[in-house]
């Protein structure tokens, strides 16, 4: 990171700024080129890492990406403000908080296993919602995982010079 001091220090820290995010962006590389797709997503930490959970169709550019086993990123940000009452047009800046990771993602496979990670992509947004998922999950729906190996944090705030 260039600029150190807008690192958010602390493993809880980059946990409270992911909780704050309400869209990841999930990075992948096909045989097309790279791809970044905007995600709803549910957090856990296991083991001293955090499990990011997403799901999506089981036909496409994004789960054939996945299913390549090539390793990701995920990106998820949230935006306080843009500072635009600022002298000269370059000094226009956003007041954000951002998380970024890299992993392997998991097409999760095992039924249960799959509707206990929608489970928490689910009560994420809608706390309870979980309990009307259909059981087994829809056919149609792949759930997946990311394991991340590298996590960081990023903020800027009014007070950064």
């Amino acid at each position: 990171m260039r600029l150190h001091k807008r690192e958010v220090k602390g493993f809880n820290n980059v946990l409270d700024v992911l909780g704050r995010c309400q869209t990841g962006h999930l990075g992948l590389v096909d045989d097309q080129g790279p791809y970044v797709v905007p995600i709803s997503f549910g957090f856990e930490v296991v083991d001293g890492r955090v499990v990011i959970w997403c799901h999506g169709a089981i036909a496409g550019r994004k789960i054939s990406a996945i299913r390549a086993g090539g390793r990701v990123c995920f990106e998820a940000d949230w935006l306080d403000q843009i500072v635009k009452d600022v002298p000269e047009a370059c000094d226009m800046t956003a007041l954000y908080e951002s998380v970024i990771g890299f992993g392997w993602p998991q097409v999760v496979a095992d039924p249960a296993e799959a509707r206990r990670g929608a489970a928490i992509i689910v009560d994420r947004y809608r706390p309870g919602a979980s309990l009307s998922l259909p059981d087994p999950l829809r056919p149609n729906v792949a759930v997946f995982r990311i394991v991340l190996d590298e996590i960081t944090g990023k903020r800027r705030r009014l007070t950064d010079n």
